[in-house]
């Protein structure tokens, strides 16, 4: 049936049908015919509700329709021959101030249950939000997505059924809603950034603000929505939990990890009845996951032996913290574990480490730190603005600087690059004034743009033969860079950094004679060229940029 709904176009069709599998004796088929009729480009039901054809023609997608409806809603499977795929974005729902979930103004408050078609397999932003009487949802097993915020705001949704085979509960799927029950699928791999969240943050007068859950709106609302949410298991296929995912679940006692996710980010299970009941001190999530350290360490900090990771969060703004003892064995799962521990100038890393992540040691006052030999990957902003640190080498294992890893280091005069390195991401090293000198190694590939930007006293650099790619803007505001030096100046193009590549024209040819001098070179790399990505297109013809 799933190959038949993705038929594109009217047309008569010949499907040949024949029986496979233990117990059938294989034969040759049957032939049948199928006949799908022209599909309209829009139509209304007879409730109002309006069913727009998808671009690629194989479906519908439905919108609220002409006017406000009540009672018991039905969304119908198919329009003519064609099924219905797609819940739109709001499509019950609006992101202005004129429909809040919390106080019930233009929501559709008289909606008191949804029936989704059969054949649905994704929901938008929005989608449901702002159904604030409707009390149990059936997505059906035929979703497999859903978007940011689909059911934000459902303040009296307290079951649901989860498709079987969804993966993703994105961000905020299912915040602010009164959830007494949740049954995670199995075959589940990620729950995102605040999905059952629950605002709780309370201000004199009974206000909320949720001005950081919705960034860039300031206004307040009454009510919190009460959840008697106690429990939740979460399947062993989770490899991803997202920060704030459970915050503000009041009622939540308890919390079961059948696996171990690969990455947990901060704050998932804070303001809940489980965290605090936790006593002061280490806590974990389950044996081996320290989940976070709870009120003010101490100067020196030593990871217990039986610790296999550290959640994101688990330790930032510790403000006492100096020293930081981690043994082997133990991995950082999780962004933003150290961010902020602005006395911390000591770290003991486990030598088997393989992961340093996102933002992990950021605005710290670490003048020094041994990276292990077999590091594989440094975060994006792993080690950003780390005002004292005056030296970094980066172990040959290392492939990948993300973006940001070392940006705003202001004392930061020595870096060491190992052949192995592929990629230097985004704005890696912007910043970093006192920087001098760097040697690129020749297993480079890719410079990512802003790469090396306003590192004031850098005054020469050489761009290995093999690099294929230098973003817009890499090397400027260097304004003491007087030499760059190409090992092959030849076959550049110059692309726009804010077009397109096949807009021929935002390109320019880059003079091979110009990239020889290295003097013409870093002036054209500061000026002519400071906009534009330099690509070399026979080697990302030949290999691209892995």
């Amino acid at each position: 049936m799933a190959d038949l709904l993705d038929l594109a176009g009217p047309a008569t069709y010949t499907i040949s049908v024949s029986a496979v599998g233990e117990g059938y004796t294989p034969f040759e088929g049957v032939t049948v015919s199928l006949t799908l009729g022209e599909a309209v480009a829009q139509y209304y039901d007879e409730s109002g509700l309006l069913y727009r054809l998808l671009s690629d023609g194989t479906g519908y997608s439905v919108h609220h329709g002409r006017h406000s409806l009540e009672g018991d809603v039905v969304i119908q499977s198919f329009v003519g021959d064609y099924p219905v795929k797609e819940l739109a974005e709001n499509a019950f729902s609006s992101t202005s101030f004129e429909k809040s979930p919390f106080d019930g103004a233009k929501c559709y408050d008289g909606i008191t249950s949804v029936t989704l078609p059969d054949y649905l397999t994704t929901i938008r932003e929005y989608a449901l939000a702002c159904l604030i009487s409707v009390e149990e949802l059936y997505l059906p097993d035929s979703v497999t997505e859903m978007e940011r915020r689909a059911c934000w705001g459902m303040r009296s949704l307290k079951r649901v059924h989860l498709p079987a085979n969804l993966k993703e509960i994105p961000g905020y799927c299912f915040s602010n809603t009164a959830l007494a029950e949740i049954t995670l699928p199995q075959g589940l791999e990620s729950i995102g950034e605040g999905a059952f969240y629950n605002a709780y943050t309370e201000y004199k007068e009974g206000y909320v603000d949720l001005s950081f859950l919705i960034p860039g709106y300031g206004y307040y609302v009454y009510n919190h929505i009460r959840s008697d949410l106690q429990a939740v298991t979460i399947p062993a296929s989770v490899n991803f939990i997202g920060s704030l995912a459970f915050y503000g679940r009041k009622n939540l006692t308890g919390i079961v990890l059948e696996g171990m996710p690969a990455q947990k980010e901060s704050k998932i299970m804070h303001e809940t009845a489980w965290y605090e009941a936790q006593a002061e001190g280490f806590v974990c999530l389950k044996e081996g996951l320290l989940y976070n350290y709870k009120g003010e360490c101490g100067e020196q900090v030593v990871i217990p032996s039986d610790v296999k990771q550290i959640a994101g969060g688990a330790f930032i703004n510790q403000k006492a913290l100096r020293e930081l003892y981690i043994p082997d064995g133990v991995s950082l799962s999780g962004a933003l574990i150290f961010d902020g521990c602005s006395q911390l100038d000591t770290v003991r890393l486990p030598d088997d480490l393989k992961e340093i992540p996102q933002e992990c040691f950021s605005y710290t006052a670490l003048a020094e730190i041994v990276l292990p030999q077999g590091l594989e990957s440094i975060g994006y902003g792993a080690f950003m603005a780390c005002d004292a640190l005056t030296r970094i080498e980066v172990p040959a294992s290392v492939r990948e600087i993300d973006g940001y890893a070392f940006a705003n280091c202001e004392a930061l005069a020595e870096i060491v690059l190992h052949e192995g390195l592929t990629t230097i991401g985004d704005s890696a090293f912007r910043s970093c004034p006192v920087l001098t000198e760097i040697t690129l190694p020749q297993s480079l590939r890719y410079i990512g743009k802003y790469a090396f930007q306003e590192c004031n006293y850098l005054s020469k650099i050489t761009i290995p033969q093999n690099v294929a790619y230098i973003g817009g803007w890499a090397f400027s505001d260097c304004v003491r860079l007087n030499a760059i030096y190409f090992e092959d100046p030849s076959g550049w193009v110059g692309v726009y950094a804010l077009s397109v590549v096949s807009e021929e024209d935002y390109m320019i040819a880059c003079s091979e004679s110009a990239l020889s001098n290295p003097y013409y070179a870093a002036d054209y790399m500061n000026e002519n060229y400071s906009a534009y990505h330099l690509i070399k297109e026979k080697l990302l013809t030949e290999g691209g940029l892995s």
